[in-house]
């Protein structure tokens, strides 16, 4: 099979496109006879195309498009059970782009009710992340399991804790990790401020403060987009200039240097970048 049948189905085996089964067959009718009509058609021809997708890749089982092809058919029909079964197969043969990981978690999140329904998302959450780098994902892995109450304090640092390793170094989009993570912890020194007792949990709220000051500096320590603005925020937590350290100073100093030398070749590939796509388009 040549590149071109890698992605595209030979034309005698494709009675229909999936433009033409997505847009209406008829026109629309003052009757509702032929409205239901049309609906009918047109699930059948989705459900025609859905059995020749499967027969399709029963011979030719890596071929990308079909998967994506049949993904898009099958929620449309609301097929949950096929739907898995196929994303599934898709992720065992193939890394799946950002797109399809977070399309498939809001599927699944969005029926979640029961505990164990909860669990099977994280873990596909869980899967998502070590499958594809993204800062997006790790967001959406960590968002989930605050929103929904998916175990405790220190199950959520240690998603937090996996996703610096993973991505907290991303030039551009590290800083929303970090910045996550240190909210989650001041909305845990939030909630210990309600207490009606403060004296009893006072121990625990200067090791939460702690917390989130060794927090702020070891992303201080990391050249990261917005930094500064991140040191102006510690300088707020930190209540005045003073009370920060040298050593910590010296380490932000550092780390400024190192965006700025880094930030100018981000601006270089941005350039080089905007030149493949002008001559992309001029060759066309």
């Amino acid at each position: 099979m040549d590149s071109n049948d890698a992605h595209h189905l030979p034309d005698n085996q494709l009675p229909w496109d999936q433009g033409q089964i997505a847009q209406d067959t008829t026109t629309t009718s003052e009757s509702e006879s032929s409205s239901s009509d049309t609906d009918d058609e047109q699930e059948g021809a989705i459900t025609q195309r859905i059995d020749h997708l499967l027969s399709y890749l029963q011979k030719n089982e890596y071929h990308y498009d079909s998967y994506v092809e049949m993904i898009n058919l099958l929620r449309q029909q609301g097929d949950l059970v096929r739907l898995r079964a196929i994303r599934n197969k898709m992720s065992q043969l193939f890394p799946l782009t950002e797109d399809l990981w977070l399309q498939w978690i809001a599927d699944e999140a969005n029926i979640a009710q029961t505990e164990e329904e909860k669990a099977n998302v994280t873990q596909i959450l869980d899967k998502a992340t070590v499958d594809y780098m993204s800062v997006g994902l790790w967001q959406k892995y960590a968002a989930y399991c605050i929103e929904e109450g998916v175990g405790n304090h220190n199950d959520i640092r240690n998603i937090y804790e996996r996703a610096l390793t993973s991505a907290g170094l991303h030039l551009t989009k590290g800083c929303y990790i970090w910045d996550d993570y240190r909210e989650f912890e001041l909305s845990i020194l939030n909630s210990m401020a309600e207490t009606d007792d403060l004296t009893s949990v006072a121990k625990e709220m200067l090791d939460q403060k702690d917390k989130i000051t060794t927090l702020y500096k070891r992303q201080l320590a990391i050249p990261l987009l917005g930094m500064q603005n991140t040191w102006r925020d510690f300088e707020s937590w930190m209540k005045d200039d003073s009370s920060i350290d040298d050593y910590t100073k010296q380490v932000y100093e550092q780390a400024v240097e190192k965006l700025d030398q880094r930030m100018q070749y981000e601006d270089s590939l941005v350039e080089y970048k905007e030149f493949l796509d002008y001559l992309i388009i001029y060759m066309h």
